[in-house]
């Protein structure tokens, strides 16, 4: 698929949106952070996608290759799936800034974990901005 193909190119080369690469500190990386990521961003762009005439398609790729890792139980594939649903991109921005940084230890757990606290920061941002 080829949405999939370049969030994993740019996943796994460590590029930003500005365009910067990350160092070294990328590849010491747990691997359920690197295929997480690849992952996460697959749904986003997919899901952005489905809507458009012509790329309905690339939604229903995803989708069935999803389920297929499910079944397979190839966990790291789809661990991003949690994250969907519970981190906004504000903070995965957030959690891939300070983990290129080195401000988050390149363990799956620790990424996690981040995640959340981030997941909790930025929610409340955006309810302190409503009111």
């Amino acid at each position: 698929m080829p949405t999939r193909g370049r969030a994993c190119a740019y996943t796994h080369l460590g590029l930003d949106s500005n365009g910067s690469r990350w160092e070294d500190n990328f590849w010491n990386c747990d691997r359920g952070i690197l295929e997480g990521l690849a992952q996460y961003y697959t749904h986003v762009t997919a899901e952005a996608l489905k809507d458009e005439r012509g790329y309905d398609k690339v939604w229903i790729a995803y989708e069935h290759l999803t389920e297929l890792q499910k079944t397979n139980g190839a966990k790291i594939y789809v661990n991003h799936l949690g994250w969907i649903e519970t981190i906004s991109p504000e903070a995965m921005r957030q959690g891939l800034l300070d983990l290129r940084r080195g401000h988050i230890e390149p363990d799956f757990k620790a990424f996690v974990d981040f995640l959340k606290m981030l997941a909790d920061r930025y929610s409340q941002k955006s309810k302190r901005a409503i009111r």
